[in-house]
C-alpha cells in the first residue's frame, strides 16, 4: 500500500542533546526537505548523508545532515527523509513546522512503523517488537525483542500454519475429487495435526515467561522495624537510597525503586515496620505495607538473626502472607552478628545475609530469580510471546482439539475442514495475514510519535 500523503514528526526523545532527528516519509519526502534544507549536491543519493544549512526566511536556524532513504529501501517502503540537527527543542520545532507548513503533515502514533507494516517491510511480530525494543528495561527483554525482530517467531507461526495448509488442501481434495484420489483413513492425519498442537502449546507456554521480562514484577520488603528492611534496599540497589537508623519506625511510607536481577526487572518496595504502635502517621505506613503484600508478586519477608527463631508476630505475618497465597522468601539478616537461627520446618525458602556487609545478597537474588521463575515452564525456545499472541493461539489450540475429536467421533468430514480453517485463520492473526483495522489500529496506538 502507498499512501499518498508525506507524514513527519520529531523521532527523538524531548529534551536537550547533542543530536535530534526529524523524519518524513512519503513520496514528497524529499521535494519538502528541498524547500528549507540548504545543500549543494542538486542530484541526492540514496543512503548518504549530505551537509547543509535550516533556512527559513533567508534566516539560518541549524547546521545539520539530510539522509535520503529511496523507496523501497527503506524502514517504512517510502522515500523517508531524516534531518539530523542539534538536540535543541526550538531548532526540532522548527524544522517540524518548515516540513509541515511545505506539505507534510504529523504523523499519528506509530505511524512509520504501521507503514512499514502495510507495505510489507515487516510482519506484525516483528512491529510488535519494534515497541519492544523501545521499552526493554533489561537484556533479557531486550534480546527477546531482537529475535522477534529478526522474524523468528514469524518464521515459526508461517512454518505451522504451512503445514496445517498442506493437510487442509489434502483433505479438500479428498472432497472435491474422490474419484481421483485414493482416500486414505482421516486417522492418519491425527499425528500431524497433534505434532501441531504440541509445538503450539509450547509457544504458549512461553507468555509467562514473556510477560515477565516485559514488565517485570513487584516485590515488597517486609518485616518488623530494626530489622533491616532499608539496609536491604540499599545492598540490592548497590547505593544508599533508603535512610538507615536504629530508631524503629524510621521509614514511615514506601519507597520504590527499580532494580534488575538477572535480566527480569524488579520494581521493588521498601515498606515501614509491621508493628502495633500508636503514633498516627506510623499506623499508616503500616497499613501501606500490609496493602503493599497484596500488590506485589513476591514478598521478602526480613527477620533479624537476633531473635535466634520466629517470633509470634513474625509467625503471625508469615500466615497472613501465606493466606494471600503469595510466593515469600524468609531472610535472616545480621547474620555478621548472630550465626545461630532456629529455621522452622514450614519455611523451605530461606536466605541468611548481612545486609551492612553485603554478604549473601548474590545467594539472594539467585533465590528470587528461582522464585520468580518457579512453575513457568522453559520450553528451551527463544522466544517468549506476548498476551496477544497466546490469545490467538489458544483459539487456534482449541480449534486442532476439535479437529482431532472430529475425526476420532467419525464426525462428518466438513466439520473437519472448518476446524483446522479455523486454526489457519487464527495463526494468520498473529503475523498480521489476517487482522482486522481496529486491532491495527490498538497496536500501534501504543508506539510513540516518530516510530
Amino acid at each position: 500500500m502507498i499512501y499518498d500523503d508525506t507524514i513527519v514528526a520529531i523521532s527523538t526523545p524531548p529534551g536537550i542533546g547533542g543530536i535530534g532527528i526529524v523524519r518524513m516519509s512519503g513520496s514528497k519526502s524529499l521535494e519538502i526537505a528541498r524547500k528549507f534544507f540548504n545543500f549543494k549536491k542538486k542530484e541526492i543519493e540514496s543512503h548518504r548523508a549530505y551537509f547543509g544549512k535550516i533556512i527559513d526566511n533567508n534566516i539560518i536556524i541549524d547546521s545539520a545532515l539530510l539522509i535520503y532513504f529511496k523507496k523501497p529501501k527503506s524502514f517504512t517502503g517510502e522515500d523517508t527523509i531524516e534531518i539530523h540537527c542539534h538536540g535543541n527543542n526550538y531548532i526540532l520545532n522548527k524544522v517540524l513546522e518548515l516540513c509541515i507548513k511545505y506539505g507534510a503533515r504529523l504523523s499519528r502514533n506509530g505511524e512509520f512503523t504501521q507503514r512499514a507494516f502495510l507495505n510489507g517491510k515487516i510482519d506484525l511480530t516483528q512491529a510488535e517488537a519494534v515497541y519492544d525494543i523501545i521499552n526493554s528495561k533489561t537484556s533479557l527483554s531486550l534480546q527477546n525483542a531482537n529475535n522477534i525482530l529478526e522474524g523468528k517467531l514469524s518464521t515459526k507461526i508461517n512454518q505451522l500454519r504451512s503445514e496445517l495448509i498442506k493437510i487442509l488442501s489434502h483433505i479438500e481434495a479428498i472432497i472435491d475429487f474422490p474419484d481421483e484420489i485414493d482416500e486414505e483413513p482421516l486417522s492418519t492425519f491425527v499425528p500431524k495435526i497433534k505434532s501441531i498442537y504440541n509445538e503450539i502449546q509450547k509457544l504458549i507456554e512461553t507468555s509467562e515467561r514473556g510477560q515477565i521480562y516485559r514488565e517485570g514484577i513487584k516485590i515488597a520488603i517486609i518485616g518488623k522495624p530494626n530489622v533491616g528492611k532499608s539496609s536491604l534496599l540499599n545492598a540490592l540497589l548497590r547505593l544508599e537510597r533508603a535512610i538507615v537508623t536504629d530508631i524503629p519506625g524510621t521509614t514511615r511510607d514506601t519507597l520504590e525503586e527499580y532494580i534488575n536481577i538477572k535480566g527480569i526487572p524488579i520494581n521493588i518496595i521498601d515498606t515501614a515496620g509491621i508493628r502495633h504502635t500508636d503514633d498516627k502517621v506510623e499506623k499508616i505506613g503500616i497499613e501501606k505495607s500490609k496493602d503493599s503484600i497484596n500488590k506485589s508478586q513476591l514478598v521478602l519477608f526480613i527477620v533479624s538473626a537476633e531473635n535466634k527463631k520466629l517470633d509470634d508476630e513474625e509467625i503471625s505475618i508469615i500466615n497472613e502472607i501465606k493466606s494471600r497465597n503469595k510466593d515469600f522468601i524468609l531472610i535472616v539478616n545480621k547474620i555478621d552478628l548472630f550465626d545461630n537461627f532456629n529455621i522452622p520446618n514450614f519455611i523451605d525458602n530461606i536466605v541468611f545475609i548481612s545486609a551492612k556487609y553485603k554478604r549473601g545478597i548474590e545467594d539472594l537474588e539467585e533465590k528470587i530469580f528461582e522464585t520468580i521463575l518457579k512453575n513457568k515452564t522453559d520450553t528451551s525456545l527463544d522466544i517468549n510471546i506476548n498476551n496477544r499472541h497466546k490469545e490467538i493461539l489458544l483459539k487456534a489450540k482449541e480449534s486442532l482439539e476439535k479437529s482431532i475429536k472430529t475425526i476420532e467421533s467419525n464426525l462428518p468430514i466438513d466439520f473437519l475442514t472448518i476446524d483446522i480453517k479455523s486454526a489457519i485463520v487464527n495463526m494468520g492473526e498473529i503475523t498480521g495475514e489476517n487482522v482486522t483495522e481496529e486491532i491495527i489500529t490498538e497496536i500501534f496506538s501504543n508506539f510513540c510519535v516518530g516510530k
